[in-house]
């Protein structure tokens, strides 16, 4: 009886977790389309959006671009995928600075196949 309710909990957890990603994804469109008028076709991604997208992979248990493909639409997976790879980027270049702890053990792991 314990094990399903910890199933359906994670179950919901899960089903929030996406949620909110597809909630972050319609804004960080809505702001992309609020700057159309500006030469630059780029997306603009803010620190704030930064975070959140690691939060929610995080969240997801992501390790890998498999794992990506697997839990977010193929839509979009990629472009995650790429944001992901240039953060991991930024976070081990500035690590003696960087205060999460965690997100820079995440970051040093992603990528690497277990």
């Amino acid at each position: 009886m314990n094990s399903q309710l910890y199933q359906i909990a994670l179950l919901l957890q899960i089903g929030d977790i996406q949620a909110e990603i597809t909630k972050i994804k319609k804004e960080m469109t809505l702001r992309r389309t609020d700057h159309s008028h500006t030469n630059s076709k780029r997306s603009r991604w803010s620190q704030q959006d930064d975070q959140q997208l690691v939060t929610q992979v995080k969240l997801l248990g992501i390790h890998n671009y498999q794992e990506i493909s697997q839990k977010i639409p193929n839509k979009t997976a990629s472009q995650v995928y790429f944001r992901l790879r240039y953060l991991k980027g930024v976070f081990l270049q500035e690590k003696e600075v960087y205060q999460n702890k965690t997100d820079l053990q995440w970051f040093g792991e992603f990528g690497v196949n277990k």
